[in-house]
């Protein structure tokens, strides 16, 4: 057998054997709540354990729903949408945020958001917003210990910019 077709099946065989654990260590835990005041926000963050399908309407995801958190000290990017989104706006960065080992929070926009955009203009009821989804996660998240609170950063489109 000709080395490169050895090396090509070793290598197929390597993929095979290792594929799964990789693909689990490096799963995306997710989470859909309504905090006390009304915000409602999507949480994603590094978690390990088998993925469901998620239909989110009108976008999904492949997600492990309430997942346990792996590792500490994580750093937090908060994410806010553009007029007339939804935290689901951009579950794709958030996603692949997590899977590089950020905690990600998005938010929904009260007033500014895809079935109510009673305050489209409001700019400063976004940052109220912003503030109310950090300090829910620095202080009330279940899992904040594992946040690092001195590593936090914002990604915003359009008016969430």
């Amino acid at each position: 057998m000709p080395l490169a077709l050895r090396l090509c099946l070793c290598l197929s065989l390597l993929t095979l054997l290792t594929g799964p654990a990789h693909a689990q260590g490096s799963s995306v835990g997710c989470q859909h709540l309504i905090v006390s005041d009304g915000l409602e926000l999507g949480i994603w963050y590094p978690s390990q354990g088998i993925p469901r399908h998620q239909n989110l309407s009108p976008y999904e995801q492949d997600c492990i729903p309430d997942g346990v958190v792996r590792g500490r000290d994580r750093a937090l990017i908060v994410i806010s949408h553009g007029t007339g989104g939804s935290w689901t706006s951009h579950l794709d960065t958030a996603a692949a945020l997590a899977k590089a080992g950020y905690v990600v929070v998005a938010l929904t926009e009260p007033g500014d958001n895809w079935h109510d955009q009673s305050r489209s203009t409001d700019l400063a009821g976004r940052t109220h917003a912003l503030s109310a989804a950090l300090d829910y996660m620095l202080h009330q998240w279940p899992n904040a210990s594992r946040l690092d609170q001195h590593r936090i950063g914002a990604f915003g489109f359009s008016s969430g910019g």
